[in-house]
């Protein structure tokens, strides 16, 4: 489809199981020197920057991120380091919200951010979790996907892919006329349903044009029965840049969740009527996870 930290180390034995369920579930990739991540339906930002640790700076620094220098005021006071702290919403249609959480960490004569985004309220131990392991660099190498996704890491399985594949984020890849496809993974199925279930709304909200069929199929994901919700989008006669890249008319979107290799995963895999489908109607990206009965 076309354009549509040294490890911390914990004090106890169920902190370090929580880390190990942290990596089990991350998942990141490295872009132009910074790293971004994707857990529990989060996409996140580790981005370090030299520059003064002043408001005034880090709004100039950081500018693409729209942060008024009078909104770094407050720090986290749970963090052990000098830091900023700004918590952002948004409306994103009609009874949603996206919440974005910033953290601004002094370290030596750089600027250090990670950014959490999602449809939903950031897990606020969670997220400090993740910006101590980002700033001491105790990310390992095991949860980085390669820059070039000849070679995907699906939930714990290695799917080759041709190189004209690019990420668009973490966990979110397109191959071109080949479809679309992004995942997530969360610490329990309820979580990943209740993510897919927002997705949809969103979807709904922001559509342009008009949804003309919805309904659920039978189908087999990664091994696992599932019901599989299918939409289809006319988007004919609507003027966007990304129906004008595709060229196509109509956008078909998969929505599926299930316990997969004991993560909790939800997938979106979406094609345009003009990709190329097998005869099961699926795009080649999204036939290496899911099958239609």
């Amino acid at each position: 489809m076309r354009p549509i930290i040294a490890l911390v180390f914990l004090s106890s034995f169920a902190s370090a199981q929580d880390t190990d369920s942290l990596f089990n579930r991350l998942q990141g990739m490295t872009h132009f020197g910074y790293d971004f991540f994707n857990v529990d339906g989060m996409d996140i930002s580790f981005v370090p920057q030299r520059g003064e640790f002043t408001p005034k700076a880090i709004a100039r620094i950081y500018r693409q991120d729209k942060i008024k220098a009078s909104e770094i005021t407050a720090a986290d006071d749970k963090l052990d380091k000098p830091n900023y702290y700004v918590s952002k919403t948004e409306p994103r249609g009609e009874g949603l919200v996206g919440y974005m959480d910033y953290w601004f960490i002094k370290h030596g004569d750089s600027i250090q951010m990670v950014s959490f985004r999602a449809l939903h309220k950031v897990d606020q131990a969670l997220a400090r979790q993740i910006v101590l392991l980002c700033v001491n660099g105790g990310m390992p190498a095991s949860i980085y996907q390669p820059t070039d996704p000849d070679k995907i890491n699906f939930a714990g399985r290695e799917i080759n892919r041709g190189q004209s594949c690019r990420w668009m984020g973490p966990n979110n890849l397109q191959c071109p006329y080949n479809g679309q496809m992004n995942w997530s993974s969360y610490k329990t199925l309820d979580d990943a349903n209740f993510a897919l279930e927002t997705h949809f709304k969103f979807l709904d909200a922001n559509a342009k044009g008009k949804i003309i069929s919805d309904q659920l199929v039978d189908a087999v994901f990664e091994e696992q029965d599932v019901k599989a919700r299918k939409m289809v989008f006319d988007l004919t006669g609507v003027t966007s840049i990304l129906a004008g890249m595709s060229g196509g008319k109509t956008l078909t979107v998969y929505m599926v969740a299930a316990q997969v290799r004991g993560k909790s995963v939800s997938c979106v895999i979406s094609h345009w009527n003009n990709d190329r489908l097998n005869e099961n109607g699926l795009p080649a990206l999204g036939a290496e996870v899911l099958t239609l009965k």
